[in-house]
């Protein structure tokens, strides 16, 4: 019995170890994340170029719109 008893402790030192190293993953995720994010700014001014361009050529059909129809 009592063999048997350290066997079970063995086991929950292990499943302890592997919380542990999943903590660790964690913390390489989030600073992945942080890497993220800077990539995501030049994305942003990208997207940004492009509504400013959309929003630029909606103007000139509305513009010429009107144009036409007060002609």
């Amino acid at each position: 019995m009592k063999k048997k008893k350290k066997k079970k402790k063995k086991k929950e030192k292990k499943k302890k170890k592997k919380k542990k190293k999943k903590k660790k993953k964690k913390n390489k995720n989030k600073n992945k994340k942080k890497k993220k994010k800077k990539t995501t700014k030049k994305k942003m001014k990208k997207k940004m170029m492009m509504i400013n361009n959309i929003i630029i050529i909606n103007f000139i059909i509305l513009i010429s719109s009107s144009i036409s129809i007060s002609l």
